[in-house]
Order: structure tokens, then C-alpha cells, then sequence
């Protein structure tokens, strides 16, 4: 399986502790705003990064989920949020951009060729 690239830019910064917890507080704020604004759009798994300001957004979807519905998800949020499109490998999506000083992250696994077990 081919590992996704980082999703917030590496190598992160160390910064100090009241500066960190001013950004998590930050993306925290831009995160609500996006969840508040885009409520009726299917729920992600979210993180915020550790550093700087910076949110994840992953389509968690099920082993039984079909390619077709994981891309629709993808392709909801990336019109929401106007997210711009990245490079990404084999089966992964990727998107993002930054909002309000904060850069947001979508991503996506697709499922992998079924193999029959009959």
C-alpha cells in the first residue's frame, strides 16, 4: 500500500506551547465554522495538526464502500470548500487549500481490486 503524503507540511516547526495552542484554537475555530456551515454534507473523520494550523478532513468509509460513492463524498466536499485538487498516489485523492490562515486537507483512500473467495 502506497502511504499517503503528509498532510501538513513536514518538517513541522517547533514553536512555543502558548503559540501552538493559539493555532490548535484557531483551526479548531475554522473547523466549526465548516462544520456549521456544510452540516448536511457527509460527516469525516477530522484532525487538526499538532502544529502550526492545519485541519484534516478523511472520508472514512467502510470495506464494503464502492470507489464511485468514496469519489462522490470527495467530490461534494471539494465544491464546498473550493478545495483545489493534488497530486496524490494510486488510489488516494487529494485536496486542499488554505482558509482563514488555515490549511485544510480532504483526503481519500479508494478500495483496491475485490478478489472472489468462491
Amino acid at each position: 500500500m502506497t502511504p499517503l503524503p503528509p498532510p501538513f507540511p513536514l518538517p513541522l516547526p517547533r514553536v512555543a506551547a502558548d503559540s501552538s495552542a493559539f493555532w490548535q484554537r484557531h483551526a479548531h475555530a475554522v473547523l466549526g465554522r465548516i462544520l456549521a456551515k456544510h452540516g448536511d454534507l457527509t460527516p469525516l473523520r477530522w484532525q487538526l495538526a499538532p502544529y502550526g494550523c492545519g485541519v484534516l478532513g478523511e472520508i472514512a468509509a467502510p470495506p464494503s464502500a464502492a470507489a464511485v460513492d468514496i469519489e462522490r463524498v470527495f467530490a461534494e466536499w471539494v465544491q464546498a470548500l473550493s478545495l483545489a485538487l493534488r497530486p496524490a498516489p494510486k488510489r488516494h485523492l487529494l485536496a486542499g487549500r488554505r482558509v482563514d490562515a488555515c490549511h485544510i486537507t480532504i483526503t481519500a483512500t479508494l478500495p483496491g481490486p475485490r478478489k472472489d473467495t468462491a
